[in-house]
């Protein structure tokens, strides 16, 4: 089968871009052909392109093809951004007459039997509006849901042309449930839903922990992974281990270690701010690639994601898959999800503080969360972290990436 691709942002950052990769690796492996159309914020980004199998067919963006940044699917990504409800509509005219070209490009070119689009947003209801004779597929992250969900830019020309898919894949139930109250119940029996995977070959137990361990078995070392942001509640962890005694879990001190890009230069500047002030250690990373996140989390005892929204965090299932404990906070479908797939995994939830927006929290509710945060994560370390000798092994086969790309290509085309 020829399998194209499409995302309006760069296809190796952010989870979705994650999602998208891998999910390539697989059809590769299965012997499928593809092709990918992309956003890339400069020329000399096209050598990354070059990690793909087949062929690439960039936009470029801050160039004389696209004369600004990319729209980003949060409204602050680990790159340089602009913000969709940000946007005129000249900006408009310009992003949709530049992909529109670029995907007849790659159309006429590559001649596909799918067209696969990621985010249910923007440029997944162009191409499924002006591709139609092909088959056209859409992948949901969150993110595409919750610019739906926050502003109205083009948002009823976007929904109507969404409408227009010929399947919508959804990571969890819950999703599919919001996808049905935007676009209608009548699009239900196109809604599958195929959860998210990991790359057993990299996220894995590692036998050599306890030789990494054995020079610091008094200090507990957390670990979060993702986008340094205050929506990804990264001051209320800081501030919720401030308040907590590693002495009551067995342990002397505490290390918090952030991995990932930063957001914003504000938030960048709050969080190092907390950083500095927390009476325990807390270290920057920086941008991982996966097997240097395998290695960190081998290192760690415990994985923290405070997140105040998110799709289905495929960062929760590699975390496990390492051995980890989690703590997560309870954001809607991943609840159920894991308890419906992963029954015995060691995970934690917090609940959410009342929301005034999709992703902000009212001020007010912020310490009982932080309290609540803190609770969880002593509870966790008391019942999971329970010698350097050992982590958790939970049976995860049903969970990679072909078996992802499976459930899209199960059907006949």
């Amino acid at each position: 089968m020829k399998i194209l691709n499409i995302t309006a942002q760069k296809p190796f950052s952010t989870g979705s871009g994650v999602y998208l990769s891998e999910l390539m690796k697989a059809f590769d492996k299965m012997g499928h052909s593809q092709a990918l159309v992309c956003g890339i914020s400069s020329h000399s980004e096209s050598e990354l392109l070059c990690q793909i199998s087949g062929e690439a067919y960039p936009v470029i963006y801050n160039s004389d093809e696209i004369p600004y940044e990319i729209p980003g699917m949060s409204d602050e990504m680990p790159y340089s951004s602009i913000r969709y409800r940000d946007m005129s509509e000249r900006d408009y005219e310009i992003f949709k007459k530049v992909w529109l070209d670029k995907i007849s490009s790659a159309v006429s070119s590559f001649e596909p039997d799918l067209i696969i689009c990621h985010h249910l947003y923007l440029l997944t209801g162009i191409t499924a509006e002006y591709f139609s004779q092909y088959r056209v597929v859409g992948v949901c992250h969150g993110t595409c849901l919750r610019q739906l969900k926050s502003h109205d830019f083009y948002n009823d020309r976007t929904l109507e042309s969404l409408r227009k898919l010929d399947r919508i894949y959804a990571l969890h139930d819950s999703q599919r449930s919001e996808i049905i109250d935007l676009l209608g119940r009548d699009i239900s029996e196109k809604l599958e839903i195929i959860g998210t995977g990991y790359n057993p070959e990299i996220f894995t137990v590692r036998e050599s922990h306890e030789a990494m361990a054995s020079t610091e078995n008094d200090v507990l070392r957390i670990i979060y992974a993702g986008k340094i942001s205050r929506k990804k509640g990264l001051l209320q962890l800081i501030h919720a281990l401030s308040d907590t005694d590693p002495q009551h879990m067995g342990f002397k001190s505490i290390r918090l270690s952030l991995a990932g890009g930063s957001g914003s230069n504000e938030d960048m500047l709050l969080i190092s701010q907390a950083a500095e002030e927390c009476p325990h250690k807390v270290e920057f990373l920086g941008i991982l690639n996966h097997r240097q996140l395998a290695e960190e989390f081998s290192r760690s005892d415990i994985f923290v994601l405070p997140s105040f929204y998110e799709g289905l965090p495929l960062v929760v299932i590699e975390a496990l898959a390492c051995g980890l404990p989690a703590v997560t906070t309870d954001t809607p479908g991943l609840r159920l999800w894991i308890e419906s797939n992963l029954r015995d995994s060691p995970v934690e939830y917090v609940r959410l503080p009342v929301m005034k927006d999709v992703d902000e929290p009212v001020e007010s509710e912020i310490p009982d969360f932080e309290a609540r945060l803190s609770s969880a994560i002593k509870k966790a370390v008391t019942e999971n972290v329970t010698g350097r000798d050992k982590k958790h092994r939970i049976d995860l086969s049903r969970f990679t990436w072909t078996h992802v790309a499976r459930k899209i290509i199960k059907e006949p085309f």
